[in-house]
């Protein structure tokens, strides 16, 4: 009878083992909403972020959501660092509208054209992040929704 117990002791020891690892990952994925694509060096603790957020349910052909908010204002060297997140179910871009930002402009098009770079191609969850630098309103677009536009209008810095 004692060795019965020492194998149904190992036999469901292993099982939840087995579940752990099986099971983890996923949690894993549920916990952490913070992925996705940046450019530029690693955000510091005192650094502030501009976020835009790509609500649920944008992606709907009669939705009357845009980026929220659609018009983001900053400043060079205080919140110039933009992240935009997608809570949607649906695949979101942001595509710069033109090339008066070289660098949003090249961070957004792959290779010139008018697809989204892997980074701007934004699954649900993911994140996309672009330092401004250059003073100027810089209007963009989701590629796969053409309802969606937003505007960030960055000021130069102060003082």
């Amino acid at each position: 009878m004692g060795h019965a117990r020492i194998i149904l002791f190992i036999i469901l020891g292993l099982a939840a083992v087995a579940g752990l690892v099986f099971i983890f990952p996923f949690f894993l994925s549920f916990t952490s909403k913070e992925t996705g694509h940046s450019h530029g060096p690693p955000t510091t603790p005192e650094e502030i972020v501009s976020e835009v957020t790509i609500p649920e349910g944008i992606s709907s052909s009669n939705s009357q959501l845009t980026f929220g908010p659609q018009k983001i204002e900053v400043t060079i060297g205080t919140n110039n660092r933009v992240r935009w997140i997608n809570f949607d179910f649906a695949r979101m871009s942001v595509l710069a509208d033109d090339n008066s930002d070289p660098g949003f402009f090249n961070a957004t098009h792959l290779n010139g054209s008018d697809n989204p770079t892997a980074a701007s191609s934004l699954y649900n969850y993911e994140n996309f992040e672009y330092i401004f630098t250059k003073a100027g309103t810089y209007n963009y677009h989701c590629k796969f929704h053409p309802w969606m536009h937003g505007i960030v209008a960055v000021s130069p810095a102060t003082g």
